[in-house]
C-alpha cells in the first residue's frame, strides 16, 4: 500500500505499475499518511517504510517470523545505511545510529521506533488511537513511547534497509541542531505542533 501526498515524481505511475494499492492522502503531514495507510489497510501486522527507502527481499518476513516466535512482543524496529552517500557519512549514520538504538533502550526501558523501518501489532495499535498528529515530525519516537507500556519493542538487525542521505546531505550540522531541539522540544518542554525549525525535504 502507498500514500501519496502530491507527490511531483513517479511514484503514482510506479505504484500503479506494479500493482499496489495507491492512496491519494491532500492533507500534509508524515503522521497523518501513515494512519490514513493504517485506517484502509487490513492485516494484523502494520509495517511502516518510506518513499525513498529500498527494503531487503527479507523484510517481511524477518518481520513475520519476529512476531510469530515473540508472541509477547508489540514492535520492531531496524536501521539503515545509506546507498546513495560516501563511506564516510555511512560510517557517520552507522555510528549515530546505532547510538541512538542503545541511547533509547538505556533511557525509556525499550527500543524505539525508527520512523523509516518499522513494524507494530494492530490490536496494541488501536489500544493508543494511533498516531500523534501533534507532535510531527517526532511521531514515531512518540509512537514507540506510548506503546512500550504494552510489551517490548525488539531491535532486528535482520530488517537492515537502505534510505537516501538527503536530508543530511550537505547540511549535517543543520540536521543535528534540528534533530536534537525538536526532541527537546516534544519530549522535554512537551510542546505540540509541528516544528517549523525542521525543514521539510522533499
Amino acid at each position: 500500500m502507498v500514500v501519496d501526498y502530491k507527490s511531483s515524481d513517479k511514484t503514482k505511475e510506479i505504484a500503479r505499475k506494479i500493482g499496489v494499492r495507491l492512496i491519494n492522502e491532500n492533507r500534509p503531514g508524515r503522521a497523518i499518511a501513515r494512519q490514513r495507510g493504517v485506517n484502509d489497510a487490513k492485516g494484523e501486522i502494520l509495517a511502516f517504510t518510506e518513499a525513498d527507502c529500498i527494503l531487503n527481499p527479507y523484510w517481511i518476513q524477518s518481520i513475520a517470523d519476529h512476531f510469530k516466535n515473540n508472541p509477547s512482543v508489540i514492535g520492531v524496529t531496524g536501521i539503515y545505511s545509506f546507498y546513495n552517500s560516501t563511506r564516510g557519512m555511512n560510517l557517520i549514520a552507522v555510528i549515530f545510529l546505532n547510538f541512538t538504538v542503545y541511547f533509547y533502550r538505556i533511557v525509556l526501558g525499550n527500543h524505539s521506533l525508527r520512523g523509516t523501518n518499522f513494524a507494530v501489532r494492530r490490536l496494541v495499535f488501536k489500544k493508543i488511537s494511533g498516531f500523534n498528529q501533534n507532535v510531527a515530525p517526532c511521531d514515531d519516537v512518540d509512537l514507540g513511547m506510548r506503546l512500550r507500556k504494552y510489551g517490548p519493542i525488539h531491535f532486528l538487525p535482520a530488517m537492515k534497509i537502505m534510505t537516501s542521505d538527503r536530508r543530511i546531505r550537505g547540511r549535517l550540522l543543520n540536521f543535528l541542531i534540528e534533530f536534537f531541539t525538536t526532541y527537546i522540544r516534544v519530549f522535554i518542554l512537551k510542546k505540540r505542533g509541528f516544528d517549523k525549525s525542521f525543514a521539510i525535504i522533499r
